[in-house]
């Protein structure tokens, strides 16, 4: 997050313009640098309606035109011309369609999975993960790893205990080796 106040400051790509800064990243088209700025964020434009009509939309005839059928995919008997384009949903010949087997699926899209075989589940990352060997060798490099922390922090504890415990366990120990009953050392 940024600490500097939201208003029109030079455009640091650009140094004859300025922008708005909003508190968060740059707003609006940029002004020249000297003109006066307005107060507060540049107006916010409507985005504009595409000029072309969607190459799927069916265009609606004027009054008094007759309505063209639709294309039955073959051409008219004589005629010169090449067919026009293929409607949506067919293929043109001598062409796989994306996606077949041994060819490449449609841009965009994922590769697919042989069959037989199912699509592995997608990592929230997005990446792969790595060959099960490289994972045993970081797994195991894991456990060593948290085996000697935990020598580490622990062994002083252990070292504790020891010190503390040392000479009762001396005590006892030459109490058995004169015969004499162990009852009545003192623990701590």
């Amino acid at each position: 997050m940024s600490s500097v106040a939201p208003g029109w400051y030079k455009d640091p790509a650009e140094p004859t313009t300025q922008r708005y800064w909003d508190g968060e990243g740059w707003v609006g088209p940029p002004i020249p640098a000297d003109a006066t700025p307005p107060d507060g964020p540049p107006p916010v434009d409507e985005p504009a309606a595409p000029a072309t009509p969607s190459p799927h939309a069916t265009p609606t005839p004027a009054a008094g035109q007759p309505a063209t059928p639709p294309w039955t995919g073959t051409p008219h008997p004589g005629a010169g011309a090449p067919p026009g384009p293929i409607p949506p949903g067919y293929q043109a010949p001598g062409y796989p369609t994306p996606g077949s087997p041994g060819h490449p699926p449609a841009p965009g899209y994922p590769p697919m999975a042989p069959y037989g075989y199912a699509m592995p589940a997608p990592r929230p990352h997005g990446y792969a993960l790595a060959p099960l060997g490289a994972r045993l060798v970081a797994r195991l490099i894991d456990i060593v790893m948290v085996l000697l922390l935990n020598i580490a922090v622990n062994g002083w504890f252990v070292w504790q205990y020891l010190q503390e415990m040392a000479p009762i366990f001396s005590e006892v120990v030459r109490r058995a080796q004169t015969g004499q009953s162990p009852k009545g050392v003192p623990f701590p």
